[in-house]
């Protein structure tokens, strides 16, 4: 688990309480602003397993990892040529 997964679970569990508080408090202000902390976190969180991902998949077979981003290069390349 690196940073990004934890500071989403944190931010999540967070913004739940607020969402919760908010609604109890009869608050909309606190409780968008727990939705909004919920939907950062869950952000946060899928940009840590990404980043999760693509480092086992790249130290695992790195020449795949290569010929995908050349392959993406080359497209991209063809596409900005035009």
């Amino acid at each position: 688990m690196d940073e990004q997964q934890v500071n989403g679970g944190v931010n999540q569990g967070v913004g739940r309480v607020k969402e919760a508080a908010g609604a109890l408090l009869g608050d909309l202000k606190i409780e968008a602003q727990g939705r909004a902390q919920q939907m950062r976190g869950q952000a946060e969180s899928l940009y840590g397993d990404t980043m999760e991902r693509i480092t086992t998949a790249t130290t695992e077979r790195p020449a795949v990892a290569l010929g995908t981003a050349l392959g993406i290069g080359v497209i991209i390349g063809i596409l900005l040529a035009r």
